[in-house]
């Protein structure tokens, strides 16, 4: 039980650094990362990391849920767009990472069953 809280402790707190990043670029370069809503995604991908990570600290499953929840559908939506063509997600080494943040949270919930 112990490695599943440390291992998603790791994950979520890659994707708070990763997302804080992306923050960083979307500020400095605008219009870095797609929109929801008018509102760039890397700012709401932010909050669902920050909520996972807050959730596994204070241990709760609700706090937990909508983290993981909002952060699943953004990357769903995203990775979906991404493959039509319909969107464009910020990219590292070629890897969209609307793909990678799909990953990760479905590992984090994989992880959390």
């Amino acid at each position: 039980m112990k490695k599943k809280k440390h291992f998603t402790l790791m994950l979520a707190s890659l994707g708070v650094i990763a997302s804080i990043i992306l923050v960083y670029k979307e500020i400095s370069l605008s219009n870095y990362c797609p929109r929801v809503f008018d509102i760039p995604a890397c700012y709401i991908v932010l909050l669902s990391f920050l909520l996972v990570l807050g959730s596994v600290i204070l241990n709760n499953k609700y706090i937990f849920g909508i983290g993981t929840s909002l952060g699943l559908i953004l990357a769903v939506w995203f990775s979906y767009n991404q493959l039509i063509g319909k969107n464009v997600c910020p990219v590292f080494t070629n890897i969209p990472l609307c793909y990678v943040s799909l990953l990760t949270f479905m590992a984090i919930i994989i992880l959390n069953k």
